[in-house]
């Protein structure tokens, strides 16, 4: 209260400012990071103008794709994405994990889908090894996508992902010749899941003239 009557004296006043947080504009939008089409379950872009928090927790559904897994989010590039040895060059988030937001910034950002090619297990089989046998009998961490022979081929030997794969017939005795006559599979032409593939022979029995 200001006093006319002594205008010399000393005054004080007591302000009260109310501060209101200006909430931060975000949005969070979900990349798949390839032009395959047959990625699913992809989330949908978060935002919000409102958000006054410190972070956001991140959609929790985890898209997926055929012979592919899905290792997280990547805030940034991805060296070798779509591979068996993807690496983010930025942070890597998962599903459901807590996103920092930065106040004193609009957030937009795109997180990108790391993406590692899914890896298989072929077993190779004799139809009898007293009639045959193959060289190699099992093939481990084969990409998915690598090209295999068409079941009922008969060509020897065979070559899967680098790997040479010989059918040897065994030994003819007196009585009996052996042959291999082709390679036999359900796995189709390329490597979607485990499969086995079998090496085939036969067993002739042998003719003699007597004169």
């Amino acid at each position: 209260r200001a006093d006319f009557a002594n205008p010399s004296g000393d005054y004080s006043n007591t302000f009260i400012i109310t501060a209101t947080a200006n909430p931060i504009a975000y949005a969070i939008t979900y990349n798949s990071d390839t032009t395959d089409t047959s990625v699913t379950n992809m989330p949908s872009t978060q935002a919000s103008s409102e958000f006054t928090g410190t972070s956001i927790t991140l959609d929790t559904k985890e898209p997926t794709r055929p012979t592919y897994l899905f290792q997280g989010w990547c805030t940034s590039s991805i060296t070798n994405n779509s591979t068996t040895n993807p690496s983010c060059t930025g942070t890597t988030y998962q599903p459901g994990a807590e996103f920092p937001i930065n106040q004193t910034t609009t957030n937009n950002i795109t997180l990108k889908a790391i993406w590692k090619l899914n890896v298989f297990n072929i077993t190779i089989n004799s139809s009898d090894t007293g009639y045959g046998t193959v060289n190699t009998t099992s093939l481990t961490n084969i990409p998915a996508g690598t090209s295999l022979p068409s079941s009922g081929a008969t060509t020897n030997p065979i070559t899967i992902n680098g790997t040479t794969i010989t059918a040897t017939p065994a030994t003819a005795t007196a009585q009996y010749t052996y042959s291999f006559t082709g390679w036999t599979h359900s796995c189709g032409t390329t490597l979607t899941s485990a499969c086995t593939i079998t090496a085939n022979f036969t067993r002739t029995t042998n003719k003699y003239t007597v004169t």
